[in-house]
């Protein structure tokens, strides 16, 4: 499909060739005439008699750019499903097919901050839902973050839910449903725990290639296991109560201890009229205490404890699940050396957005440097690719001034030098005097003097 990209009055478009002209008509009134929750806003333009289709995407990144140096989480992939089946939702509302929806990561557009979703349609495009979306789902268990246990969990529980027959809408919802309410269940420690049991007890094992096992490409160092206390937790919670350090109180003994306290003086009333009762008042109210703590401590009250066969539990499924993962790695390691998968390749994408990460090419330090021309403080690019924006998460270096976007530019070195390209910026990058176009690459030397927003710096 022939894309280009656009800059007009400080507005960036992917701009489409349309794939076939036919009966497109009605969707082409739709995308225009309405906007959509969920799809990037939608125009068509005719130049030089050619028909164009312009899709909004200022101030958005696609997916697979954010994700090129990273690893997506748990609440993003949430985020992500959430918004996706909003807008299939929507394309029925307003009589939309499905199948022209392009669910290519180079397509699908997010804000950066918040990871809202924007989906491509494009009319007189027809492609098979399941399988782009099965596609899209291997993407995400391709690039999830093996450290956070909720995004294993909920990307192979729709991986697996896009390879049953018969797959729609509604089972994306189901999943998200069921994983929601294991993560209102559980503590953060059983969720990674979980994330094992679903490998292990794939409903559909033998549709799944080698490259997408579960224990595939990912070596597992047992003893970083979560503690006891992180394994599952009691399916019945007693109600929380508001004393301090997240206690559990049982009611029926605290009913018990007010009862006790009644029963004491009631007893001493009747034994020896008001008269034994005044007399006796302080070791009466000395008895109460001792016994009323007594109950509380000892009855009911405390920090709920797991009892041994939870832990014996945990303990064997857990020896059951280093034994499978042990079996995986044997299968691997006697492979011919050709066919191995490299274990180090996902290594790579468990970390978070730190700059480290994004030095896939590290440099003699202080190699290059962004020298200011009007003054302010000097970028020093001691690795490849470098990112500059707002951005303090995703990118190594963050401008101070207002007109830099989230995500501007980059900075990578090819085998034939170094290249620039424009990340969809609103107020655009210039080398040398001559404004990029969005997403536009182009060779950059030494000595070439670039633009952000309206700053100039020289490339040395």
């Amino acid at each position: 499909m022939e894309a280009e990209f656009k800059r007009e009055m400080n507005r960036n478009y992917l701009v489409l060739r349309p794939p076939k002209r036919e009966h497109n008509t009605y969707t082409i009134r739709m995308l225009s005439e309405h906007s959509i929750a969920g799809l990037l806003p939608f125009h068509e333009k005719q130049l030089d008699q050619k028909i164009w289709f312009y899709y909004d995407i200022t101030s958005k990144q696609p997916l697979e750019r954010i994700l090129e140096n990273r690893s997506i989480r748990g609440e993003e992939i949430r985020r992500l499903i959430t918004d996706l089946v909003a807008a299939l939702r929507q394309l029925e509302r307003f009589l939309l097919d499905e199948s022209q929806i392009c669910l290519k990561p180079s397509f699908i557009y997010v804000e950066p901050d918040c990871f809202q979703c924007f989906l491509c349609l494009i009319p007189g495009l027809e492609e098979d839902f399941s399988e782009s979306f099965g596609c899209f789902s291997q993407y995400l268990l391709d690039h999830v973050d093996q450290n956070d246990g909720e995004a294993v969990v909920l990307a192979f529980g729709i991986f697996r839910q896009s390879r049953k027959g018969n797959f729609g809408v509604e089972d994306i919802e189901r999943e998200l449903q069921r994983t929601e309410g294991k993560r209102e269940q559980q503590g953060k420690g059983s969720e990674v725990w979980e994330r094992e049991k679903v490998w292990q007890r794939a409903e559909e094992p033998a549709q799944i290639s080698d490259r997408q096992q579960p224990g595939a490409g990912r070596r597992r160092e047992w003893d970083e296991w979560p503690p006891e206390e992180q394994g599952r937790q009691n399916e019945t919670k007693k109600p929380e109560s508001p004393l301090p350090g997240g206690w559990k109180a049982d009611w029926k003994i605290l009913g018990a201890v007010g009862a006790f306290l009644v029963l004491i003086p009631a007893a001493v009333l009747w034994l020896f009229g008001i008269d034994g009762v005044l007399q006796y008042k302080w070791l009466i109210g000395a008895a109460e205490l001792v016994v009323s703590a007594g109950i509380v401590f000892w009855g009911g009250l405390g920090p709920p404890k797991r009892s041994d066969t939870d832990t014996a539990e945990y303990k064997a499924e857990k020896a059951e699940l280093e034994v499978l993962f042990r079996e995986d790695y044997e299968k691997e390691d006697n492979k011919p050396e050709g066919d191995r998968m490299d274990f180090r390749e996902n290594s790579e994408d468990a970390g978070d957005m730190q700059t480290m990460l994004l030095t896939a090419h590290p440099i003699f330090p202080d190699s290059h440097r962004l020298h200011p021309l009007e003054g302010g403080e000097e970028i020093a690019v001691n690795y490849f690719p470098f990112l500059i924006g707002k951005n303090k998460d995703i990118c190594d270096f963050c401008p101070p001034s207002p007109g830099v976007s989230r995500l501007h530019l980059k900075i990578e070195e090819t085998k034939e030098g170094y290249r620039i390209t424009d990340l969809n910026s609103t107020n655009g990058t210039s080398i040398n005097g001559r404004l990029l176009q969005t997403n536009e690459s182009c060779p950059l030397r030494s000595g070439d003097t670039i633009g952000i927003a309206d700053t100039a710096y020289q490339f040395r």
